[in-house]
C-alpha cells in the first residue's frame, strides 16, 4: 500500500500541467480570510466543482508557446496553443490560447494568475486566492441556463 502511494505521488509530481491540485489542508497554505472565501465558493450550488490549485511554471509555458494542463478533479487534459499574448509589463500579461474543443484566457498581474476556460460546453474560472494558490471553479451550466 505504501509503495503504491509513493508511486502515485511521484506520478503527480511529474505532471507538466501548470495547474497542480493541492492536497494539503487549506489551513496550511491559506490565510483565514482566504480559507473562508474558498469555503463559501465550495458551498455555492452554482458550481459543480471547486478545487484548490497552485499555478506553477506558467511563464515558462508561455515562452514555449504552448501550455499543458489537466484540470484537477475534472477529466480534461489539453495541450493549448497560443492564440495571442499581450504584455503590459515584463511579467504582466493576458494570454489567450485554443485547443481542440475550447479556449483559455489567463491573466497574470504581479504574480497573481486568474482566468477563464471553456471546454465543449463546460465553463471554468480560476480565481486567485494568495501565494500562488487559486480556486478552480467549474460552473453548473445546467442550473445557470435555467435562470430566467
Amino acid at each position: 500500500m505504501f509503495l503504491l502511494s509513493v508511486d502515485s505521488f511521484a506520478q503527480k509530481d511529474q505532471s507538466t500541467s501548470v495547474f497542480k491540485e493541492v492536497y494539503e489542508l487549506p489551513a496550511k497554505v491559506l490565510s483565514t480570510s482566504q480559507q473562508s472565501r474558498l469555503q463559501k465558493l465550495k458551498q455555492t450550488d452554482n458550481f459543480l466543482n471547486v478545487t484548490l490549485i497552485k499555478v506553477e511554471g506558467l511563464a515558462k509555458a508561455i515562452k514555449e508557446n504552448s501550455l499543458d494542463f489537466d484540470l484537477p478533479g475534472i477529466s480534461i487534459k489539453a495541450n493549448i496553443k497560443t492564440k495571442s499574448i499581450d504584455y503590459s509589463a515584463k511579467n504582466n500579461f493576458i494570454w489567450n490560447g485554443t485547443f481542440n474543443k475550447g479556449e483559455v484566457i489567463l491573466i497574470n498581474e504581479n504574480g497573481r494568475t486568474y482566468g477563464h476556460i471553456r471546454n465543449n460546453g463546460s465553463v471554468f474560472d480560476i480565481q486567485y486566492l494568495e501565494n500562488g494558490y487559486a480556486a478552480l471553479i467549474e460552473y453548473n451550466m445546467e442550473k445557470l441556463n435555467q435562470i430566467n
